[in-house]
């Protein structure tokens, strides 16, 4: 069984302010495979304190940082593919031969067509009289699902981090481990 004691906030893992925990249950087996801190209205608060600290100066990043950032990130995630798989097999109690194809390597490419995506919104459209900048628009909050979490969130994530966003985000007491 994984155990997690640390909430991810500002960069490093924190111990959360809250007590509680949460447990996983494997819907194929109804065993416990995960127990994760569940954290309080402290631990939110400093995470969007964190996210919000960080904004200026990664909204200030490149387009071309920021791609390069978020294929070193696919490449780290390629690299743990296998143990990805198995969280997805525990929490959602898929079959391992489905794992790879239908949790894992898509979100991992969706993160690869996002950093090459990244550098046209440095792009500047006129419209009539209009140019349309696209620039960060600040701090976003995701709550993520239990169905497809590490797709769902690299759906969210990727282009956040792309369009140089800072988040907080909530992965589902369903499928935590992933996030």
């Amino acid at each position: 069984m994984r155990t997690y004691e640390k909430l991810y906030i500002n960069g490093e893992w924190t111990t959360p302010n809250g007590k509680a925990t949460s447990e996983v249950i494997n819907p194929a087996t109804n065993a416990v495979t995960t127990r994760v801190p569940a954290g309080d209205e402290i631990d939110v608060d400093r995470a969007v304190l964190a996210a919000r600290a960080a904004f200026p100066s990664w909204s200030q990043t490149t387009t071309k940082e920021r791609a390069e950032l978020m294929r070193a990130l696919a490449d780290k995630l390629d690299e743990r593919k296998e143990e990805l798989e198995q969280v997805m097999v525990d929490e959602l109690g898929m079959p391992i031969q489905l794992a790879d194809d239908y949790q894992v390597s898509g979100p991992i490419e969706s993160i690869r067509g996002f950093a090459n995506r990244c550098e046209e919104l440095d792009r500047v459209e006129e419209i009539n009289n209009s140019l349309i900048y696209q620039e960060p628009v600040g701090v976003c909050a995701f709550i993520n699902p239990g169905n497809y979490p590490m797709h769902q969130m690299i759906g969210k994530v990727a282009p956040a981090l792309a369009a140089g966003c800072t988040m907080v985000v909530k992965a589902a007491s369903q499928t935590p481990s992933h996030a």
